[in-house]
């Protein structure tokens, strides 16, 4: 299996390079994936259209958490609570939460959301990546080992490989980040053992 995989980053390398992407096997690579800053990720932008970013009371912003059975009334602090079931952040619920205790909502406008600085994947033509045409053969190449032996790698490859029909420069990276972590392992073994006594055991039929 060492071989195989040697074979298949020398062959990604040789393709890069008449590609026009460096890569430098001889590095140590810990990881299979890039570090990933979840900073500026569209996840972390406020939601303008359903859930309110501030509730505010007294003119200070308050978060509802949780609203109790019965008479119980909402409360940023579940442990304040007893007996409690927890809804979840459903826009109709607020609205009707601040409705009856005169909170006041406020969202997030469109030039709010543009000003912000997050991270927006660039899906034009021109970005489609240097290594979009070797991709799926290297990739397929490594699960065929992933899933002989190598077990580690099945979740880097298989989310690059659900890009595939979108493939960027951030891919690029990625591919690049995912062979050299695998030329950097590839001296690593699965090992399995039995802990039944010889006599207990028989060839599989």
């Amino acid at each position: 299996m060492e071989d195989y995989l040697v074979n298949i980053c020398t062959d990604y390398k040789k393709l890069a390079d008449a590609a026009g992407v460096k890569i430098n096997l001889d590095k140590n690579t810990p990881t299979p994936f890039l570090e990933e800053d979840q900073k500026k990720a569209p996840a972390r932008a406020p939601n303008k259209d359903g859930l309110p970013v501030e509730v505010t009371a007294n003119n200070k912003p308050i978060r509802p958490g949780v609203v109790g059975t019965g008479s119980h009334s909402v409360t940023s602090d579940a442990n304040e609570i007893q007996d409690f079931n927890v809804l979840g952040w459903n826009a109709s619920f607020i609205e009707t939460c601040c409705k009856e205790f005169g909170f006041a909502m406020s969202s997030p406008s469109d030039e709010d959301i543009d000003s912000l600085d997050l991270y927006k994947p660039d899906a034009s033509p021109n970005n489609r990546g240097k290594l979009n045409h070797i991709a799926a053969s290297i990739l397929m190449r490594l699960l065929y080992a992933a899933r002989y032996a190598r077990f580690d790698l099945l979740r880097a490859i298989n989310k690059l490989a659900s890009f595939i029909a979108y493939w960027d420069e951030d891919c690029d990276k990625r591919l690049g980040r995912l062979v050299g972590y695998v030329y950097s392992s590839r001296k690593r073994r699965l090992v399995g053992w039995v802990g039944d006594p010889p006599k207990d055991l028989a060839p599989h039929t």
